[in-house]
């Protein structure tokens, strides 16, 4: 294991015990005092320069709105931007979200296999559970110098699509032409599961 990648273990596996911890330093008026407003109260920040690029403000808007739900986005008439991040920005599913190997320093990929979890599940389709994480864990996990007790390389992430090029369209069926890509570096392709990309976007 590189450096590079033992570094982002690390990164992972003490922001993980961070996170874990963070219920039990806060009671529940120091936690709500520590959120913040709502979104809905925040000034979104915008170039100043807008309007040389946006000659509608409000209808820009409506179509990011719309180009997020629209499953056409994804190319194969099922897969869209709101698939993945319409909770808060990020992917909370948790079901078919393995990838089976990291990347290298090389950004190869490590391998295609998939690892058993730290509960002993994994593979295509798996469910993660809480009992999975972290992916890489100390003997004590506050010492990062303890022996390593368990590690994959397998990477939770987000669905994808298979990976195909565009070929064009067909006018009225919501699915592009594609031509099929059999061996993807970018996404773990397993039969009867949808492709997942080999690290969190």
């Amino acid at each position: 294991m590189n450096r590079h990648n033992t570094r982002k273990i690390i990164f992972a596996s003490a922001l993980a015990q961070t996170l874990s911890l963070a219920p039990l330093l806060l009671t529940p008026s120091s936690a709500h005092a520590e959120l913040g407003p709502p979104l809905s109260e925040i000034k979104v920040p915008e170039p100043p320069n807008l309007k040389d690029f946006v000659a509608d403000k409000r209808a820009a808007i409506r179509l990011g709105k719309a180009l997020f739900w629209d499953m056409q986005v994804g190319s194969d008439g099922v897969q869209a931007c709101a698939s993945c991040h319409f909770h808060a920005g990020a992917d909370n599913r948790a079901k078919n979200q393995l990838s089976p190997g990291g990347r290298t320093a090389t950004g190869d990929l490590a391998d295609a296999i998939f690892d058993p979890t730290a509960s002993g599940g994994g593979g295509p389709n798996y469910t993660l559970k809480a009992a999975d994480f972290p992916f890489h864990q100390f003997a004590y996990p506050n010492d990062n110098k303890s022996m390593v007790v368990f590690d994959t390389n397998d990477v939770a992430s987000s669905q994808g699509v298979a990976l195909r090029d565009f070929v064009g369209v067909t006018a009225g069926n919501p699915v592009d032409i594609p031509w099929p890509i059999p061996c993807s570096m970018s996404m773990a392709v397993t039969r009867g599961a949808s492709s997942r990309a080999t690290r969190q976007a």
